[in-house]
């Protein structure tokens, strides 16, 4: 009679706990002389260890083990997480110990852990995504990166472009250019573009009497003795800055075009194709020192 009455108790309580949804209970019931009923209820993407019996798998399962206590272990599900332990004497990591006695009741909680995919798409530049909260990390030169999220977080994700390059769109589970934010319900992919900012063309012509040695900065133009005209290409906004060398025995006369003048480094911020003449020629003659023509005699 007192093995039916806990048989009952227990049946009582496991129909309680199926009302509870998104937890696994187990509920250990003990009775003298005949050792100790597990009942054990499991809603959720997981499972139980129960050492001496084996492993519970949803929806329920019920075992007899010897007293006076148990340690019970977690195991999410793959794409799973354990929350956490309710009920116990002592947590450790996912395992559980709890003494086994008439209406006593372990939870274990578990949550989905989908995830997240960030990827460069096919012909991307260079540019880095990071996720909040985090976990995604993809710097310039990656071009793939996976990683877990709690069933139902809201995962945004923020682009930097690098030097030279700029942000077009998200692809995937975001689109368009705006703000990307994801519900993690299952797994997500996102691909993120970047492309190459405009370049426009920089034509430097030597002309005059002399010569001499153009050269920029950022390289590109290196113009010397064997050349007359050059062109190099420099990024929409980037400031190149020209400097002229004459020859032996030569001047450099000024610059002519693309804003600059004087004798000075000419200055180019490249808003479009531009071009610029840098003019040398031979040093003025050296004017004949005059000498007083006669002495005046006193």
């Amino acid at each position: 009679m007192k093995r039916l009455r806990f048989r009952a108790v227990a049946i009582l309580l496991a129909s309680l706990a199926l009302a509870l949804p998104s937890v696994a209970v187990a509920l250990l019931i003990s009775s003298e002389g005949e050792g100790s009923t597990l009942t054990v209820i499991i809603n959720g993407p997981g499972s139980v260890y129960i050492p001496g019996w084996g492993t519970c798998l949803p929806p329920s399962c019920e075992v007899e083990l010897p007293g006076p206590k148990a340690t019970l272990t977690a195991i999410p599900d793959p794409a799973a997480a354990l929350v956490g332990w309710k009920g116990c004497d002592s947590v450790a990591g996912g395992q559980c110990t709890a003494t086994l006695g008439t209406g006593k009741a372990v939870v274990a909680t578990f949550i989905g852990t989908p995830k997240l995919t960030v990827s460069k798409a096919a012909g991307s530049g260079l540019g880095k995504v990071t996720s909040y909260p985090g976990g995604i990390l993809c710097l310039a030169n990656c071009s793939t990166t996976t990683a877990a999220f709690k069933e139902g977080a809201k995962v945004k994700l923020n682009q930097a472009s690098s030097k030279h390059f700029h942000f077009v769109e998200w692809l995937g589970d975001c689109t368009g250019s705006g703000l990307c934010e994801v519900t993690m319900g299952e797994a997500r992919d996102v691909e993120v573009l970047f492309a190459e900012d405009p370049k426009f063309s920089l034509t430097v012509t030597k002309n005059g009497d002399g010569d001499g040695t153009v050269k920029s900065s950022p390289s590109g133009i290196n113009c010397g003795s064997t050349c007359s005209s050059t062109v190099a290409s420099f990024y929409e906004g980037e400031v190149v800055e020209l400097t002229a060398t004459p020859a032996k025995g030569l001047i450099f006369e000024g610059w002519d075009g693309g804003g600059c003048s004087g004798t000075g480094a000419c200055k180019v911020t490249m808003s479009g194709a531009k071009s610029v003449e840098a003019i040398f020629g031979p040093k003025p003659p050296i004017p004949p020192i005059s000498e007083p023509c006669c002495l005046e005699l006193h």
